[in-house]
């Protein structure tokens, strides 16, 4: 089986080749920043394309004359959507690359960002690739970390997860022979207060399954892209099929219970060589609502990014969980305002 891996430079490239154990003329790089005249024919011959296409985010300041409190760290979908736009054109690049070469190959994104680099694909380019998630194979360290049960460990738990965005939900928890272990959990929980902001049910996974039942991702630990590539490389050269979570665009009736939109959820996805199938999950509906708030701003800060609308990034800065939840409608303009001063939003739509 051969892989394409897509990196900014050859050298980033054959150090996560190595790191996953390919070699020799199973692999090939493209140096994206060189736009290489032979891209296309390394795409149309490989099994596979890795892009490691790394966006990271960059935290915003506070408006200098603002009078309300606000930390630019907190506010990570806006960070995250500026960090993409700085890699936005590299995509376009791959993309034009990727269509020219009439190639199936499945696309595997495995740097930060992966959701967005899915749903960017998608809506600009109309190309259905998946993100490896950087935090599913922590989802289970995280929660006994979190929720410490005496005679409890890793080994003796099983789950299933879904999501949407890059935020995932074990939807369902037990041991090796079924049993229910949600409730024991929950249980273990404690007392947790619930004098907090919606946003704060994002950063602390234990309070939200107090409120919502299920625990979800994002305090997981966080898997860097040259453990991502390696998992997914040892997966497609197995043997046997196996599976791996990944993102990709909910189509057709949906892979994600409640999810109608074609949208980035995260699924399992049964993988035989080159063949990614993903799986139907039925995620809770408290799940699918405890991520709205997310959701919403994904969407549009990813449709501003594929069509460079201003209006709509302002729009998606409002929607910010983080911002929703802290600033009134004017305060949230005047953190625009500042937020469209920053060199790298201002030079990505230019004055449009």
């Amino acid at each position: 089986m051969r892989f394409l891996i897509v990196s900014k430079t050859e050298n980033e490239a054959a150090s996560l080749a190595a790191k996953a154990g390919l070699q020799g003329s199973d692999v090939a790089f493209w140096a994206i920043e060189s736009k290489a005249a032979s891209a296309i024919d390394e795409i149309a011959k490989a099994d596979a394309v890795i892009t490691a296409i790394g966006a990271e985010p960059v935290v915003i300041d506070k408006p200098d004359s603002a009078g309300f409190p606000f930390e630019g760290a907190k506010a990570e979908l806006i960070n995250n959507t500026i960090g993409f736009m700085r890699v936005a054109g590299l995509f376009d690049t791959f993309a034009e690359a990727y269509k020219l070469s009439g190639s199936k190959a499945p696309v595997i994104n495995a740097a930060d960002l992966s959701e967005y680099a899915v749903g960017y694909l998608f809506k600009k380019h109309h190309i259905i690739s998946y993100g490896a998630l950087s935090q599913a194979k922590g989802l289970l360290k995280c929660l006994l970390m979190r929720i410490p049960i005496n005679g409890i460990s890793e080994e003796m738990l099983r789950y299933k997860a879904a999501g949407v965005g890059d935020i995932i939900w074990m939807y369902e928890l037990t041991d090796k022979n079924g049993k229910d272990m949600y409730p024991l959990f929950r249980v273990g929980a404690g007392e947790e207060s619930l004098a907090l902001r919606r946003v704060d049910l994002l950063k602390d996974p234990a309070k939200a399954m107090k409120l919502f039942g299920y625990y979800h991702s994002l305090n997981a630990p966080v898997q860097t892209t040259a453990e991502l590539v390696a998992d997914i490389a040892a997966v497609m050269t197995g043997e046997s099929p196996s599976s791996l979570y990944l993102a990709t665009i909910n189509k057709d009736k949906g892979y994600v219970y409640g999810v109608d939109e074609p949208m980035p959820v995260a699924v399992n996805c049964v993988i035989d060589g080159a063949n990614i199938t993903p799986q139907k999950a039925d995620l809770p509906l408290p799940c699918v609502l405890a991520s709205n708030d997310y959701v919403g701003a994904f969407l549009t800060a990813v449709n501003a990014i594929a069509v460079k609308c201003k209006t709509q990034f302002r729009r998606a800065i409002k929607l910010d969980p983080y911002v929703y939840s802290l600033l009134a409608l004017d305060e949230a303009d005047i953190l625009s305002d500042s937020v469209f001063a920053n060199n790298i939003v201002s030079a990505y739509f230019g004055g449009k």
